[in-house]
């Protein structure tokens, strides 16, 4: 009896873990397209970036903070995932980490990309 009551916990775990997981992908999903399609439009229209982005300082950071704490729960999925299947696919599982980990030091180095933008549009209209 007492087995089957820690498989019944340890299902319960798993799915509830999966439950989190797929709310932060979804999550993610919805932030990523709101910036991409939302936030990011009045940069890019017209003159462009180099000419537009004095004039939208906040949301700039905002388009940095949104997509570096998408990245971050992303991470968070990947070391969720590694923890519950990482001893049945260890392979899988690290080779995903580190693509997660790799894509957060590329998006780090968009954001910062896109915030010295500003700074060079703010030289750049003056």
């Amino acid at each position: 009896m007492a087995l089957e009551r820690g498989k019944v916990m340890e299902h319960g775990n798993a799915l509830r873990t999966g439950r989190w997981i797929g709310a932060a992908i979804l999550a993610t999903f919805v932030i990523g397209m709101v910036s991409n399609f939302k936030l990011q439009t009045d940069l890019f229209a017209g003159d462009g970036l180099l000419v537009n982005a004095a004039a939208h300082p906040l949301k700039i950071g905002l388009i940095a903070v949104l997509g570096l704490a998408t990245n971050l729960a992303l991470l968070a999925v990947a070391a969720a995932l590694t923890a519950h299947v990482g001893r049945a696919y260890p392979v899988h599982a690290t080779t995903y980490c580190l693509l997660v980990g790799a894509g957060l030091a590329i998006a780090a180095i968009e954001y910062s990309t896109l915030l010295a933008f500003r700074t060079v549009s703010e030289q750049f209209a003056s």
